[in-house]
């Protein structure tokens, strides 16, 4: 198990790096990617989540979940809208984490 948390950890750590300079992206959650467990919850100013999501699903087979995820309450008493969520897990890669952080700052950057 540790080996797994350990890989997740790193996908989460690198995917956080790749995301940190997207214009107008913001993660929801703790700062430290070892505190979001394996998801990686952020939202683009500007951009429907859904629509993201179903553009990267589309376009690049890559899988977001959009919305609430089961946490309305939270997501109404904080006054925070729709969101994007990646989870990763052992089967996920590097350079998989890669090219979601370049597919999302380009979608950032043509659609905001």
């Amino acid at each position: 198990h540790e080996r797994i948390r350990a890989h997740d950890l790193a996908l989460n750590r690198r995917l956080t790096a790749g995301l940190e300079d997207v214009p107008g992206l913001s993660i929801l959650g703790p700062p430290d990617p070892g505190d979001r467990g394996s998801v990686v919850n952020f939202r683009i100013d500007g951009l429907d989540p859904m629509e993201v999501a179903h553009v990267l699903d589309t376009s690049h087979g890559i899988m977001l979940r959009a919305g609430k995820h089961c946490a309305h309450a939270w997501f109404h008493a904080n006054q925070v809208g729709d969101t994007l969520r990646a989870s990763v897990y052992l089967y996920n890669t590097q350079e998989e984490m890669d090219l979601l952080a370049r597919v999302i700052r380009h979608v950032a950057r043509e659609f905001v």
